[in-house]
C-alpha cells in the first residue's frame, strides 16, 4: 500500500478466491452505460430538451450544410504521402 492504514496495516494478503471476488466487484455489468448524467443532463430532466439538441433538429441543420462541406473538400490540397512528409520534415530522401 502507498501509506499505512490508520491501524498500521501496510500489506493486505488475500487468497486467490478473495482477490477474484474483489476484482470482479469492480467489473461493470454487461451492456451497462458507464457514463452517468445528473442534474439537467439526466435523461428525465425537465430542462434537458433546452440544453441538448434533439435528433430531428440536428438532421435539419446538417442537410443544407452538407453540400457546402463537400465543395470545400474539393478545393483543398492533395494529401502528402508519408515519404513526402519525411522528406519535407527531415530533408532526407527516405525511398533512396
Amino acid at each position: 500500500m502507498k501509506r499505512p492504514l490508520p491501524d498500521g496495516t501496510t500489506h493486505l494478503l488475500f487468497t486467490g478466491l478473495e482477490l477474484l471476488r474483489r476484482v470482479a466487484s469492480l467489473v461493470p455489468p454487461p451492456r451497462a452505460n458507464l457514463t452517468r448524467f445528473h442534474g439537467v443532463f439526466a435523461p428525465g430532466a425537465r430542462l434537458r430538451p433546452f440544453l441538448v439538441p434533439q435528433a430531428g433538429e440536428e438532421e435539419a441543420r446538417v442537410e443544407p450544410q452538407a453540400g457546402a462541406r463537400q465543395e470545400k473538400r474539393k478545393e483543398g490540397r492533395a494529401r502528402v504521402d508519408w515519404a513526402g512528409r519525411r522528406r519535407r520534415t527531415f530533408a532526407v530522401e527516405v525511398l533512396a
